[in-house]
């Protein structure tokens, strides 16, 4: 099984106002999960599901990563789409993982038949105990060949698919986000692919980690389908202030949905991360397991 984030774009903003949604934090703990509700697409068992899937190929979608000098905020759709011989199946599962203290979540490739999987890396790289950076810094080592391994499985076995959602592109984005020494971290690590002659060239890019690369008190970050969210940022320049980053983030997300309702799918997961610890927001913890104290 592989996985493609198609039209992946990044949308870096300095300068937020990193008082914007303080209206909306949450004033304690909540880790109760709610259950899946009616909002969730796929009705059979996820056990059937994964079956399924291995013999599929699959794209995530929508992300968005917040940070301000108090608290991060994690937050995605819960769609998993995969095309196989059988046709087209659809999955609802949670993209936001955690190791430790260490939560992150891709778009892209996340996982090969070749026995790539980006999350079983990414908690491989964070298990010597390792910082947000630092875990970015390891996966990005350990999961060079191995990505590489299963992006040329995927340009032999379907080369259009390549061509349109891998070739000349960062075909695997992972941010990551927590509290590090008492400070709101985020990070993200790119693998961006080419190809020379018959040779496919994968290459480490996007390096970014606030702090130090901050470029404002607060910053967004959002992966996968994000050209409708980034339109609304664009044409409403006051668009935190009015929604906060906790309801404004879940706007952006339901319009993707709007705009790709194949594609980007509820229910919305919205991980709050403060001094006192991660949080799922209420009503949004999604198909999300519990958080692991």
């Amino acid at each position: 099984m592989f996985s493609i984030s198609t039209n992946i774009s990044v949308a870096v903003s300095g300068f937020i106002d990193a008082k914007a949604g303080l209206s909306v934090l949450p004033p304690e703990r909540w880790t109760k999960n709610p259950g899946p509700g009616p909002d969730i697409f796929w009705g059979p068992s996820v056990l059937v599901l994964l079956m399924l899937f291995a013999t599929s190929t699959s794209k995530a979608t929508t992300i968005i990563a917040i940070r301000t000098p108090v608290y991060v905020v994690l937050a995605s759709d819960s769609r998993f789409t995969g095309v196989s011989s059988g046709g087209i199946i659809y999955k609802s599962d949670c993209k936001i993982g955690q190791s430790g203290g260490v939560f992150f979540a891709s778009s892209g490739f996340y996982e090969s038949p070749t026995g790539f999987n980006a999350y079983d890396l990414i908690r491989k790289a964070s298990a010597d105990g390792f910082g947000i950076a630092s875990t970015g810094d390891r996966f990005q080592q350990i999961a060079l060949e191995p990505f590489k391994a299963a992006v040329e499985w995927i340009r032999k076995n379907s080369p259009a698919q390549f061509e349109k959602s891998c070739n000349n592109g960062d075909c695997l984005k992972v941010v990551f986000v927590g509290i590090e020494g008492g400070v709101p971290k985020l990070s993200i690590r790119n693998f961006h692919v080419t190809t020379s002659g018959a040779h496919v060239v994968v290459e480490p890019s996007g390096h970014h980690d606030c702090p130090p690369d901050c470029t404002g008190p607060a910053e967004q970050i959002i992966i996968g389908y994000a050209d409708n969210a980034n339109a609304i940022l664009k044409r409403t320049p006051f668009f935190w202030d009015m929604n906060g980053f906790i309801g404004g983030s879940d706007k952006l997300i339901r319009q993707e949905m709007k705009a790709n309702p194949k594609d980007v799918g509820l229910p919305v997961s919205i991980l709050f991360i403060d001094m006192s610890g991660p949080h799922w927001i209420p009503e949004h913890q999604g198909v999300c397991p519990d958080i692991k104290k």
